[in-house]
């Protein structure tokens, strides 16, 4: 049984999620491939252009320590928090429900047929049962924020 507090901090993620959304984004100077490896300059611009570095990954230990350090919580009851919260979600799509939340977006399944699909390491046609997929769609306020 979930306590009351856990509960409310549960309901308070929502607000640290949009919180870090909403947050403008400080812009890192990018390392270079080419400055870690050798002293040697990059042969052409393309190969330090932003688009071509990879995008830093948030991780689920990042947002446990960010919520835990918001909500004055140990890092594992943030970890507790953020379980729940997951595994609500995850069953309930599990239960082929809709699951909304709200300025963020919402989960739903969606059937998927069969298809062929190609085998590269050994070059033949295969084919891909039908299935059911998770399907993500955000709502406009985390679309804005990406696209300013």
């Amino acid at each position: 049984m979930i306590s009351m507090t856990t509960l409310q901090n549960t309901r308070s993620l929502h607000h640290v999620v949009r919180k870090l959304l909403l947050q403008p984004t400080k812009v890192k100077q990018p390392r270079s491939f080419w400055t870690s490896i050798t002293s040697s300059p990059p042969l052409s611009e393309e190969v330090t252009s932003s688009s071509s570095i990879p995008p830093e990954s948030y991780t689920f230990q990042s947002i446990a320590q960010e919520v835990a350090d918001e909500h004055n919580l140990s890092l594992a009851k943030s970890k507790r928090i953020l379980n729940t919260v997951f595994d609500t979600i995850a069953e309930n799509l599990a239960q082929k429900k809709v699951v909304k939340i709200k300025d963020f977006g919402k989960f739903s399944n969606e059937h998927s047929r069969e298809r062929k699909g190609y085998n590269f390491s050994t070059g033949e046609a295969v084919d891909i049962p039908a299935g059911r997929r998770v399907k993500f769609v955000a709502y406009t306020a985390i679309k804005d924020t990406i696209n300013k």
